[in-house]
């Protein structure tokens, strides 16, 4: 479950983690399938799979 908070803030649940909160950079379509969370050089990143078969090219 993905939630916006502003324009630049979004929490999404996680198993195991819980409610992470990340930067929105990108609108993210129509359903998110899977997220990773990474470290790199003492910071943390989500990255997300969305459906890519929801949004067709014209």
């Amino acid at each position: 479950m993905v939630e916006r908070l502003s324009r630049r803030w979004g929490c999404v649940v996680l198993p195991n983690l819980g409610w992470v909160t990340f930067r929105w950079s990108r609108p993210l379509g129509a359903g998110v399938r899977s997220a990773t969370v990474s470290r790199k050089g003492g910071h943390w990143f989500v990255s997300f799979l969305v459906d890519g078969r929801a949004i067709t090219p014209a």
